[in-house]
């Protein structure tokens, strides 16, 4: 996979994170096991904006 992407302010400072044109990957390493994730690079563009997070976790008042 080559180098770890740049740093994005947000991301786990302990998770490898690579950036590519087709996809985005990310290694969280835990106790007992490793979790890798990959990710549509569109879909985490989405993810990384201002305001997928409110979109995530708005309340239903």
């Amino acid at each position: 996979m080559g180098p770890v992407s740049e740093y994005v302010f947000g991301e786990d400072l302990d998770t490898g994170y690579w950036r590519r044109p087709d996809v985005v990957v990310s290694i969280h390493p835990h106790d007992a096991f490793i979790l890798m994730k990959l990710v549509n690079p569109r879909y985490q563009r989405w993810l990384d904006e201002d305001g997928a997070h409110d979109h995530m976790y708005q309340d239903d008042d």
